[in-house]
């Protein structure tokens, strides 16, 4: 009868030292929901979205430097700058707002850190991308022929590749009006940069 009893007593302390573990295991690791879209719609990137005030990114990144760069260097048509929001030396993202507009009109992704998309991120290579998306073409951007895209234009984003004419990662056709994707002939190129456009 003791060695019934003390077995009993023996479980008992260890599974309210399991449950303590458990415990102390899960309030470590924060339940996190990540918002993935803002109240107006919009993709949530990071903490900012389209529509957003200029004043409320500069108060939701209260830490954060923000370094003015030509919008043309993302593939906009225009003479006026944006804003990169670097935060610990780190460049999150770009900005830009429409002449006289104090609103975001655009969100360029900089940082393999921010994912979109359920894990969509720059760096992540074509050939996953195209897993997710296999009948997507690329495109050579009509503004900026220094890169590639492929628009996903359900979610309003585009993932940019970097290339130059040697080093396309589609192969098109150049005979027709605008040029025509055949297919990809670089699939381990991998994303640099993600551009969030307004629903």
């Amino acid at each position: 009868m003791k060695y019934f009893y003390f077995l009993s007593i023996a479980f008992i302390l260890f599974s309210c030292n399991l449950e303590e573990d458990n415990e102390s295991e899960s309030s470590s690791q924060p339940d996190v929901k990540k918002k993935v879209f803002a109240d107006n719609g919009q993709l949530m990137i990071d903490k900012a979205f389209i529509g957003m005030s200029l004043q409320q990114l500069k108060d939701v990144y209260k830490k954060a430097e923000f370094v003015s760069e030509p919008v043309y260097e993302y593939g906009i048509d225009g003479e006026s700058d944006g804003i990169v929001v670097e935060n610990e030396g780190q460049r999150l993202f770009f900005v830009w707002t429409m002449d006289g507009v104090d609103t975001i009109n655009g969100i360029t992704i900089l940082s393999p850190e921010i994912l979109i998309d359920s894990n969509v991120h720059v760096g992540m290579s074509l050939k996953k991308f195209m897993e997710r998306y296999p009948n997507q073409p690329l495109e050579i951007d009509v503004l900026d022929d220094r890169y590639e895209s492929i628009l996903i234009d359900s979610l309003r984003y585009s993932a940019n590749f970097f290339t130059t004419d040697s080093t396309r990662v589609g192969v098109y056709n150049h005979d027709s009006p605008v040029d025509e994707f055949i297919e990809v002939q670089r699939p381990e190129a991998t994303i640099d940069r993600i551009a969030i456009y307004r629903r």
